[in-house]
Parts: structure tokens; C-alpha cells; sequence
């Protein structure tokens, strides 16, 4: 029996780890198997112990643009320079459930 190439996304990693992201992108380039490189990120890190005012305060700032343009720069371009597809599967603010009350 034939085996069946079938195209797969990845990997997937998160808290911004661009160096497992970018050389899983190198490696696979040109592979046939990889129809997408995804990642995610929290650009708040962990939520947990962040009191409400400091959440709230973090996510208006405009540090949390620079960190996902950052990422963009280290991640996604070199992504898209190798001919891979690149989405954030993810970009929430904290991860561990958020920062407790830390809305609006």
C-alpha cells in the first residue's frame, strides 16, 4: 500500500520560543509536508499573582505591541522568508487562566 503524504502545521510552540519555531521552519522547508508553521504566545507570561490593576495596565501598554512586533520580526519574517505559511494559533494575553479580574 502507497503512503500518502498528508501536509501537517507546526509546531506550534508558545511563550515566543523562536528558536525551535524558526529552525523547525528551516529544517522543513521544502519538505512538501508542512502546510504551516504556527506558534503562540502570551505576551503577558504567567497571569497567576498579577494583581487586576497591573493586567489591565500591561495590556493597554503599548510594551505589548512592541513585544508582538518583536515577535513578528524574529519569527514570522524568517517563517515567511523560507515559503512557509506562518499563523499565530494563539495570542492571548497570560496564560495559567489570565490575570484574576483584570477587565473592564
Amino acid at each position: 500500500m502507497p503512503c500518502r503524504k498528508q501536509n501537517s502545521a507546526g509546531p506550534d510552540a508558545g511563550s515566543a520560543n523562536v528558536f525551535w519555531t524558526t529552525h523547525f521552519a528551516e529544517a522543513e522547508k521544502g519538505s512538501g509536508i508542512i502546510s504551516a508553521i504556527t506558534e503562540h504566545f502570551y505576551v503577558g507570561g504567567k497571569g497567576k499573582g498579577v494583581e487586576p490593576s497591573q493586567g489591565i495596565d500591561d495590556m493597554l501598554s503599548p510594551k505589548w505591541i512592541e513585544a508582538d512586533a518583536d515577535l513578528y520580526k524574529k519569527v514570522t519574517a524568517p517563517v515567511l522568508a523560507d515559503g512557509l505559511p506562518f499563523e499565530f494559533t494563539e495570542a492571548n494575553d497570560h496564560y495559567s487562566g489570565g490575570v484574576q479580574d483584570a477587565k473592564r
